[in-house]
């Protein structure tokens, strides 16, 4: 995808903004995935009955199958397709968000003890499928961004993309925030639910407008 795209795009001495702005809502969403999760913190030992080291035990799991993906995600993009990994990347994540809302809306626990198994069972293998996810998303995302936007333009352009990080971060508070005010009956989880109809529409997004481009 990213040759093909650096010969119908690039090769025209133009910049795909489109493009740039697809890949910018998609890295947003991304983002708005990791703070929403973290935001959500406090309902997660309130409601749910999840323990701080349950907690501490998800991130780690998190972090370790982000990081050990990180290293290899750019040779994955590079033989399966820019486009490819991180349309799949971000459907992932979308998935395993909305699972994790399921889970706790449906099956709450009751109990500390209920909360440590679905941590040990469900919870911490979703943690670890969203980091699998994100990974391979985030490099290959920023892969796309870049074969549309001409070189001489590409420090002011990718400059500007990056504050998506920030923009993701404010969005997922404020929404966490807004759920969190009225608490009852689960309410909160529907941070899960927003980011992941995020996801995938930024999925759905690359899909339809990108791959016609390349």
């Amino acid at each position: 995808m990213t040759a093909r795209a650096a010969q119908a795009g690039i090769a025209r001495g133009s910049t795909d903004y489109l493009v740039v702005f697809v890949t910018y809502l998609a890295a947003a969403s991304l983002r708005a995935a990791r703070q929403g999760v973290a935001a959500v913190k406090p309902e997660l030992q309130s409601d749910a009955n999840f323990t701080a080291t349950a907690l501490d035990a998800m991130d780690t799991v998190y972090l370790l199958s982000l990081g050990s993906v990180l290293i290899v995600s750019g040779a994955i993009g590079k033989m399966k397709g820019n486009l490819s990994c991180a349309i799949v990347g971000l459907s992932l994540s979308a998935a395993s968000m909305a699972i994790t809302g399921i889970l706790l809306r449906a099956m709450t626990p009751a109990s500390v003890a209920a909360a440590t198994t679905q941590v040990a069972f469900a919870h911490g293998p979703l943690r670890a499928i969203d980091g699998f996810a994100q990974a391979l998303a985030i490099p290959n995302v920023v892969a796309v961004a870049s074969a549309f936007v001409h070189p001489a333009k590409m420090g002011v352009v990718l400059g500007a993309w990056m504050t998506s990080g920030p923009v993701g971060d404010v969005l997922a508070m404020q929404l966490a925030s807004s759920f969190a005010e009225d608490a009852s009956g689960g309410r909160w989880t529907s941070v899960y639910f927003v980011v992941a109809a995020a996801e995938l529409t930024a999925a759905l997004s690359l899909y339809a407008c990108v791959d016609a481009r390349a």
